[in-house]
């Protein structure tokens, strides 16, 4: 990239290999030399593997050897991302899961002690001629208006 866009003759071994450059009654700035960040567009989606790995090798070429570098493909952050996402919900769905069987089971010995402490009162509806419907009824009436 340095030699395409920049004059070859100003190029040197010292300047790519320093971040920073010290100039002389200016202090110390950036290097604009060195090379932070190449990106790269492809015209279609079904070119990104092959793209990446191309550049990987070529890059691999001129580091000789050296891998120093990291090729950045959005399509493997956006499936990293959606794992993430998958593994979130799943969480989230197991913890509605256990609060919905807590809730359950609270509401459950709720209304089993409130059948115990009125067994008389059941009792004296079945006799006057009640069904188990009816009771069924009235105990779920109940606990929808204290709800």
């Amino acid at each position: 990239m340095l030699l395409r866009f920049l004059n070859r003759s100003l190029i040197t071994k010292a300047i790519c290999s320093k971040r920073l450059v010290q100039q002389p009654d200016q202090g110390t700035e950036e290097n604009p030399n060195q090379v932070d960040r190449v990106i790269v567009e492809v015209s279609s989606s079904e070119y990104i593997a092959s793209t990446a790995e191309i550049l990987k090798r070529m890059m691999l070429r001129r580091h000789n050897n050296v891998e120093d570098f990291e090729i950045v493909v959005p399509e493997s952050l956006l499936e990293q991302e959606q794992s993430t996402k998958r593994i979130f919900n799943i969480v989230l769905g197991a913890i509605a899961s256990i609060s919905l069987i807590v809730g359950g089971i609270g509401i459950m010995n709720i209304m089993l002690a409130s059948v115990l402490e009125r067994t008389k009162e059941i009792g004296i509806r079945q006799a006057i001629g009640a069904t188990k419907n009816d009771v069924l009824m009235q105990f779920l009436g109940e606990a929808y208006q204290s709800a």
